[in-house]
Order: C-alpha cells, then structure tokens, then sequence
C-alpha cells in the first residue's frame, strides 16, 4: 500500500515536471521603445536585418502597421515593421522546439510564395528551407508560421521573393518554447523515483511467490 501511494506520488510529480518542462517567450513589439532592430536584442531575441547583404536600419521595433482603427485576425499593432527588400534574422538565446510569428506585406493579392523561412540548429546546420503562401485577410497578405521540431537556434525570413517593387512587412506574435533546464532536472528525479519504486515492488512480488 505504502509503494503504491508513493507511486502515485511519483507519477504526480513527473506529470507536473512535464506541465513544466517548457515555458514560451513572447514578442508583442512593445517590449521596448521604437527603434530599429538591426542588432537589437529583446527578451533573449536578437535581431538582424539586412538589405543587398548590408547591415540596414530600416526595419523597426515597436513600430505601427495595420494603424488605429484598423484589426486583423494575426496583426496588431505594435509590430515589427521594415522594407521587404531585406532579410530579417532572430538568434535565440536557448534553442527553442517550437518557434511561430505572423507575418503580412504591403499587397492586396495572394502571394505564393510570400516569404521563406529558414532555419538553423544550434550547431549552425540549416533544418530546411520553408516557403510561406500569404492570402489577403482584412487589409493585408497575411500568414502564420508555426514549426515543431529540432531545436532552433537561429531564424532567417526572406521577404525577397514578395517584392514586386517598394513595399513594407509586418512581424507580429513571435514566440518560441525553451526548455527549462531546472524542470528537465525534476522531471530526470521524478523517472527515477518511478524507476526505483517499480523495482522494489516487482522485488517483493518475487520474495512473495518464492522466486529469490
């Protein structure tokens, strides 16, 4: 009786470890003030842009997009906004599994595709390349990018492709899963607390039917 209260006790413990394994950081771009992003780092997120393979200031935090008044299902004010001639990047600080944002450009029509997104594991090792369609919802060419897979160090967005001619695009609703290294530690003891009591009652079971 005592080993299986402890193996409920244990089984709790490691689900709740598990609720607790990963936690999200979030951008909503009114973390810090208006400015640009090349270089900026936000809540463990640096940012990069580029514009013909030069450094560029043109492409800002805590900036206004969709505009007062103005509401679209994945963005909202503020955003990151910037020239859709450059290459925008996000280094995590920890590599994340999980990694999503929203994205529109300044055009009126479906885009196929409207941006590509690549990925980089902490090693440096490109994960894929991923093309990105964006449809026309309220105002804007908009999409949702969402990936669940090998960690994420590093994220590079290409809105070459979308360029007709001058236009603008818009970052909203970034975030990543990192996984917590204290709670991945709870969750090892909780196994092996599994692990122990499980041994030492099919132990007594044996004792019991004569077995040892």
């Amino acid at each position: 009786m005592l080993r299986t209260r402890l193996t409920i006790i244990c089984a709790s413990f490691v689900l709740c470890s598990l609720s607790a394994v990963a936690h999200a950081v979030t951008l909503t771009f009114d973390e810090v003030p208006f400015q640009s992003v090349n270089g900026l780092t936000v809540n463990g997120v640096t940012f990069g842009f580029e514009v013909g393979g030069a450094p560029s200031s043109d492409a800002f935090y805590n900036a206004f997009g969709p505009g007062p008044g103005t509401t679209s299902p994945l963005i909202n004010d503020p955003v990151l906004e910037g020239d859709v001639a450059g290459v925008l990047s996000l280094t995590l600080a920890k590599p994340a599994n999980r990694f999503r944002f929203a994205a529109a450009l300044s055009d009126f029509g479906a885009l196929t595709p409207g941006f590509t997104v690549e990925l980089f594991s902490p090693a440096n090792l490109s994960l894929g390349i991923f093309s990105v369609d964006t449809n026309p919802l309220v105002v804007f060419s908009e999409a949702q990018f969402g990936y669940f897979g090998d960690f994420v160090q590093r994220a590079v967005i290409d809105f070459n492709d979308a360029a007709t001619g001058p236009g603008r695009f818009l970052i909203d609703q970034v975030s990543a899963t990192v996984p917590e290294p204290i709670s991945l530690a709870l969750l090892g003891i909780g196994l092996a607390a599994l692990s122990s009591t499980r041994r030492g009652h099919l132990a007594s079971r044996k004792r019991n039917s004569g077995e040892l």
